[in-house]
């Protein structure tokens, strides 16, 4: 998932592509796994995100929507906490 992320921001950054007020990420995650647990995955992609934001200059999506089977996990890069 953090690859995902890491390589969907990379072309967000590049010249031809169009960015709008807010700009969104749609991730579909088809990697089986016979119980999730949603703290740990918002806990563990929120400090990877906060980390790979800081900093860097780059346009970054507003919000991301992962899916996941029935469920849709949304981070708001707006509401991420800065980690140093």
């Amino acid at each position: 998932m953090k690859e995902r992320i890491k390589d969907k921001t990379a072309k967000l950054n590049k010249k031809p592509f169009k960015k709008y007020k807010e700009n969104w990420l749609l991730i579909y995650d088809n990697q089986s796994s016979p119980s999730l647990d949603e703290k740990y995955v918002s806990e563990k992609l929120g400090i990877f995100l906060s980390r790979y934001c800081k900093n860097n200059g780059k346009i970054m999506f507003d919000k991301i929507f992962i899916e996941y089977g029935v469920d849709i996990f949304v981070i708001d890069y707006k509401a991420l906490p800065r980690i140093k």
